[in-house]
């Protein structure tokens, strides 16, 4: 039974370790585990979107509280686990704690919490040499999940904050056309440069949501700013550039359209689960599961 309790905690804390490194320091993965909970997470939200539509913008924040939560209740876990087995015995507890009352499962997951958050509260030590070795390395993973969960989140605003800056510009394409009456195919030239920088920036933002795929599930309230109303517009721009007289236009045009055909892909593979589908279908239903309808010049006219 010894054998069994601490083999199944040392199998919580490899999940999680491996899917802590899967999320936070593989470049384009993530771990199963976190994915699993935030899908659940980003479903449950868009079920309460019916009634209170502005909860689906809750979702992706909770899904981070909710992913940090679960590495930290399964290292604690798996932890009290390896300590079960050897408690009270190989343990020191202070002189107001009675020893022959001690030794359950509570006071496992005690001692393994306050080490896991290294406060160190002294009052039940080990006693035991290689015990002594284990709890400090428990710290210092404690200490290493602390620092990694701030860096992803610093990290993931900023991508947050591409995507919302490539949708507002894609809005105000779409707002100028419809004010002036001038296509993108009416320009030559000049047009080369706007599409080249329209595609980096999609580059930037399909990088992002490879390396930070829970970026997916922040939802955006905002037309201006919701990138899934958007994106559909970009497709246009890159057919109207690619009917230009100009070669420098085509071949930009070219980029973009293959930009968006990668960045369509990973959505149906990673996010919405289709299969066969064009790009223009990808993108639909990536606005759809967003709660968005599409904002283009054909859906307005």
């Amino acid at each position: 039974m010894t054998y069994f309790v601490t083999i199944l905690g040392v199998v919580l804390i490899a999940t999680a370790l491996r899917d802590i490194f899967h999320e936070l320091f593989h470049p384009s993965g993530s771990g199963s585990a976190s994915d699993a909970l935030t899908r659940i997470v980003w479903r449950v939200f868009r079920r309460l979107a019916r009634y209170f539509p502005a909860a689906l913008s809750l979702a992706g924040p909770t899904a981070i509280v909710v992913v940090i939560t679960a590495w930290t209740v399964l290292l604690v876990t798996g932890w009290s686990l390896v300590y079960l087995p050897h408690l009270p015995d190989k343990f020191l507890f202070a002189a107001e704690l009675d020893p022959s009352t001690q030794g359950g499962f509570v006071d496992a997951f005690y001692l393994s919490f306050v080490t896991l958050a290294t406060l160190g509260f002294g009052d039940i030590t080990p006693t035991s040499d290689w015990l002594r070795m284990l709890i400090p390395l428990e710290a210092l993973l404690g200490f290493v999940l602390l620092t990694a969960s701030i860096t992803w989140v610093l990290s993931l605003y900023p991508a947050l904050t591409r995507q919302s800056a490539l949708a507002h510009e894609t809005r105000l394409f779409i707002e100028a056309e419809r004010e002036t009456g001038i296509g993108f195919g009416d320009l030559n030239e000049a047009a080369a440069q706007t599409l080249n920088r329209l595609a980096g920036q999609l580059i930037l933002v399909h990088s992002d949501l490879t390396q930070f795929s829970i970026a997916y599930y922040f939802h955006d309230r905002g037309e201006r700013t919701s990138l899934p109303a958007n994106i559909s517009y970009l497709a246009r721009l890159a057919e109207q550039g690619g009917k230009s007289n100009s070669a420098v236009v085509r071949l930009e045009a070219v980029v973009l359209r293959k930009a968006l055909d990668d960045f369509a892909q990973t959505l149906a593979k990673d996010f919405l689960n289709l299969s066969s589908a064009s790009t223009g279908d990808i993108l639909t239903a990536y606005a759809r599961d967003h709660l968005k309808e599409q904002n283009s010049i054909e859906a307005k006219t």
